[in-house]
């Protein structure tokens, strides 16, 4: 009788460590499609948020009385209402996170009557908004463990939706900020203080994109001539740009950081398939 179980319990071993096999590929794939998934939410949150940043330094010029730049609000607020549908067909669990139909509810309400509003009431509102998508940014990279993806020249992914994210929010402020000051024709002590703090801001989050993603360093020196345009330009009795010509060249700055996230998102892209 033992000749007869021994095989038998080989066979069973056998079966069973390759169904453990199995279950663990399984699970390997299961974790990357998540993955995928979670790279594709966050390019798609991307675009959303980076056109409600410039929707916000148009916005902010019109109510300053740069009334040319309404074309290209309605244009933005289009192309934001093909964001928002692209990102409903992709996801419909985002609904279970609270932020999301926040988000949009709170983008109806600001879209409709941001040219109702006082300048800083829409400032602060866009803000608001924007934080809100940050934060659902953070959840949907949690959610997905988009931080166990190692890219072999960063040291953390988690500067893309983090710190840099953070460092563009900074600059997008100063654009609308400044956008409004350039076409308001001046720079009020309040509008002052927030470009100075914002100046600070940009340096800070800058060090630690500069640490934390070495090759977007590059542009280290665009941004500090931004930071001087500022202080140049605008922190002065009276602006010597124009409300296009700044929100142009912050936009410039903007862009190229976003390339980076562009970029890496795609190559991790292949690091999770």
């Amino acid at each position: 009788m033992f000749t007869l179980l021994f095989p038998t319990s080989i066979g069973l071993m056998l079966m069973g460590a390759i169904s453990m096999i199995w279950l663990k590929l399984r699970d390997v794939k299961q974790a990357q499609k998540r993955q995928q998934q979670g790279i594709l939410r966050l390019e798609k949150m991307r675009l959303l948020i980076s056109r409600i940043q410039k929707h916000r330094g148009l916005s902010t010029g019109y109510l300053n009385g740069d009334k040319n730049s309404l074309p290209d609000i309605k244009q933005l607020q289009y192309s934001i209402a093909g964001d928002i549908i692209s990102i409903k067909k992709l996801d419909i669990g985002l609904n279970q996170d609270e932020r999301w139909p926040n988000v949009l509810s709170h983008w109806k309400r600001l879209s409709e009557k941001f040219n109702h509003r006082e300048v800083d009431n829409n400032f602060n509102q866009h803000t608001q908004l924007i934080r809100s998508l940050l934060y659902l940014i953070e959840d949907i990279a949690d959610g997905h463990q988009l931080l166990k993806l190692k890219h072999p020249h960063i040291q953390s992914s988690r500067v893309l939706w983090k710190e840099l994210l953070i460092a563009i929010e900074c600059i997008g402020q100063a654009r609308a900020i400044g956008t409004g000051v350039a076409a308001a024709g001046e720079c009020d002590s309040i509008a002052r203080i927030r470009l100075n703090y914002l100046k600070q801001r940009i340096a800070e989050t800058s060090t630690k994109v500069w640490q934390g993603l070495p090759a977007a360093k590059g542009d280290e020196e665009q941004l500090n001539q931004l930071i001087k345009e500022i202080e140049l330009k605008l922190l002065t009795g009276k602006p010597s740009i124009t409300a296009s010509e700044y929100f142009k060249r912050c936009s410039q700055m903007i862009d190229a950081l976003y390339d980076y996230f562009d970029k890496y998102m795609e190559e991790l892209k292949e690091v999770a398939s």
